[in-house]
């Protein structure tokens, strides 16, 4: 495996590589490991969940990557640690991943309908990857142990986890105690996209870095959970010793 660049942003490494470099190193990671690992796509809600739960920031710190997730983060590691990085979304992975394909891969998350139609449609999409049958994100806390057994007996290579923060860590986490096989990562809306269900932001907003923006003008509910965004600018303010 290649050793992929990063810079510090305060307590958390960040990869400071190219997105197509990520991606290989994700596919030799699934195939020469014999232990479970996790991704972490760092942005500023993230980071904000780190600063006040102990556990979850250790959780975040042991990732095999940390990814730079969106402009807030970017733009704090260059106010703070003086560096220009680019973004790495989860998505773009997301989706560079499929394409290359050559493992196996199951869904946890998003809606029963949503779910249902993202596994008919990346079957098309996606030919070159074996899609698990895994599990819609409704099922309650306490049915989580039977999707981990299901897990447990399936072994995927990649598992994408569509809870929304933070319970896709809180799962992930679980996973990680009683599985010894493969990849996982917190996805949010992706397999909402890969449905269907959801729009992945036109190429021109992304280039101006207003995906975000985008996803909640999409979907107004979204904006109840911004109220991170202060709590993210006081950190930042407070970490340049303002």
């Amino acid at each position: 495996m290649m050793t992929l660049k990063s810079v510090q942003l305060m307590d958390y490494p960040i990869i400071n590589s190219t997105y197509l470099e990520v991606c290989s190193e994700v596919i030799s990671l699934m195939k020469h490991t014999d232990r479970f690992s996790h991704i972490t796509t760092l942005n500023p809600q993230t980071l904000m969940g780190c600063e006040f739960d102990s556990q979850l920031k250790k959780w975040i710190l042991d990732s095999a990557f940390i990814l730079p997730d969106g402009i807030g983060i970017q733009w704090a590691i260059y106010w703070l640690a003086h560096h220009k990085i680019g973004c790495i979304t989860g998505i773009q992975l997301v989706l560079e991943l499929l394409r290359r394909g050559g493992f196996s891969c199951m869904f946890i998350g998003a809606s029963p309908l949503s779910y249902q139609q993202a596994m008919v449609r990346v079957k098309d999409l996606f030919p070159r990857v074996t899609f698990i049958a895994g599990a819609h994100g409704y099922y309650s806390e306490k049915q989580w142990p039977d999707i981990i057994h299901s897990i447990q007996a399936k072994a995927p290579d990649l598992i994408l986890v569509g809870m929304g923060f933070p319970m896709q860590e809180r799962f992930l986490q679980l996973v990680h105690q009683h599985c010894s096989h493969g990849v996982g990562m917190g996805v949010g809306g992706v397999i909402d996209i890969l449905s269907g269900y959801s729009r992945w932001a036109p190429a021109w907003i992304r280039s101006l870095k207003l995906e975000w923006l985008y996803r909640g003008l999409c979907r107004p509910q979204r904006l109840k959970t911004w109220g991170f965004m202060l709590s993210f600018i006081r950190w930042l303010f407070r970490n340049k010793g303002y």
